[in-house]
């Protein structure tokens, strides 16, 4: 594969459900969020992450943190990137709080095929670097579908 040089660096990176229209939609939001890319959970970069950091993958929002080595998951996930996105307290609250009930909220307008599994938490990244420098490579400010 032929590397060119590419303008954005990205010291974090959200794992989504590209499929999902709520989930692609809230990614969108997020583009105001400097250091922050986006690639799809499908995507095959995604899944070697995934892969090399969970000795189950989870099928949930995951935002990994490179430059603090952390990896975020589900709800940890979701109040993470809304203090990043510079959301008010309150909100952030009611987003870790209803959580779950906004889950099932998306599932059901979304015709979602998969429910996402019921993970949570922060972990300290144990992915390696030529993998993790792969996922920055392909990750873009904007989800593409």
């Amino acid at each position: 594969m032929i590397r060119y040089e590419r303008p954005d660096i990205y010291d974090s990176v959200i794992i989504f459900d590209a499929d999902c229209p709520y989930c692609s939609a809230a990614t969108k939001a997020l583009r105001r969020v400097d250091g922050l890319g986006a690639v799809s959970w499908d995507a095959s970069i995604a899944q070697s992450v995934l892969t090399a950091q969970f000795d189950d993958v989870p099928y949930a929002v995951i935002l990994v943190d490179i430059e603090a080595d952390r990896v975020y998951v589900g709800r940890n996930a979701a109040r993470e990137l809304a203090d990043r996105a510079g959301l008010p307290d309150l909100v952030s609250d009611i987003v870790v709080s209803e959580f779950d009930r906004i889950e099932r909220a998306i599932e059901t307008i979304s015709d979602r095929e998969r429910d996402p599994d019921d993970v949570h938490g922060e972990v300290p990244l144990t992915v390696p670097e030529d993998v993790i420098e792969e996922l920055v490579y392909q990750s873009w400010s904007l989800p593409t579908r």
